[in-house]
């Protein structure tokens, strides 16, 4: 893979993820590369940035998905005793002054943008 071809997958992906509304995502990946920048010789190489991008980005998705959402209510179950069985965490948010309740249970399952990710991350992986 050459420095373009590295520069041009990056930029699309980043295109692709806005265009979709992840830009929380993109601006996430973007302020660990900018702490990260300093300690790495990004600037010689292109495909070290797109692999940078790429790990961080599996790294957020993961965060924010609900994917083990189902794994960590039946772990809190296990260590509680007696009838009383977690079903769902809520979070309160403030928003202007306001509380607002949000089910973890209905964040996002981002699996299948994990899954590509980690096959483009696996394919530049082999090829370098």
């Amino acid at each position: 893979m050459t420095s373009d071809q590295a520069n041009e997958i990056r930029e699309f992906l980043i295109s692709q993820l806005n265009e979709n509304e992840y830009n929380d995502i993109v601006a996430e990946v973007n302020t660990r590369l900018e702490e990260d920048y300093g300690e790495r010789a990004f600037e010689r190489n292109p495909i070290s940035v797109l692999t940078f991008f790429l790990v961080e980005s599996i790294e957020v998705l993961e965060n924010l998905s609900n994917r083990n959402f189902g794994s960590l209510i039946s772990r809190f179950n296990q260590i509680i005793s007696g009838e009383n069985k977690i079903g769902r965490i809520s979070v309160e948010l403030l928003n202007q002054g306001k509380s607002v309740y949000f089910d973890l249970k209905d964040l996002p399952d981002y699996k299948n943008i994990i899954i590509d990710f980690r096959d483009i991350l696996n394919q530049i992986r082999s090829d370098n």
